[in-house]
């Protein structure tokens, strides 16, 4: 698998270790996910991780990061990390998903705003170049570097 990270340049308001102990704390949804969730989410992406199956191993991965964050909705006083950098990263990346038909790639949280994408190596070209079409206005080195393979991949 090979990966690429894109990160908001926006400062989160909590840090992720300090907000983690009110979660702790304060989050029934966070000790029934660490109780029951965490364990299956660990067997699942092991599975896939050992026979090399990457859109078994997507599933429980983008579940997982998901349901982390809704665990910090939990928390007592909320706390909000994705933002709308996130939100959108999240609607790309199932929208590229979606239109190839098959799982190219996926995305996870740290469980801030900053992003994680994966994607098989064999489907780089369609990925990168599907973000590019995003990126490109906003970012130079981005504009036609992956242009083939957005037009041939989608």
């Amino acid at each position: 698998m090979e990966a690429i990270i894109l990160c908001s340049t926006a400062k989160q308001l909590v840090a992720s270790m300090t907000g983690m102990q009110p979660t702790v704390n304060t989050s029934a949804l966070f000790a029934y996910r660490c109780l029951n969730a965490v364990p299956r989410t660990i067997e699942a992406v092991m599975t896939a991780i050992n026979s090399t199956d990457f859109e078994q191993f997507t599933a429980p991965t983008m579940r997982d990061s998901n349901k982390s964050c809704t665990a910090c909705l939990d928390t007592t006083i909320l706390i909000f990390y994705r933002n709308g950098v996130s939100r959108a990263t999240i609607r790309t990346m199932e929208a590229l998903n979606v239109l190839d038909g098959r799982v190219v790639g996926a995305y996870t949280f740290d469980p801030g705003p900053n992003e994680g994408f994966g994607y098989p190596e064999k489907d780089e070209e369609i990925v990168l170049g599907f973000l590019g079409v995003f990126l490109s206005p906003e970012v130079a080195e981005w504009d036609r570097m992956y242009e083939k393979g957005c037009a041939g991949g989608l």
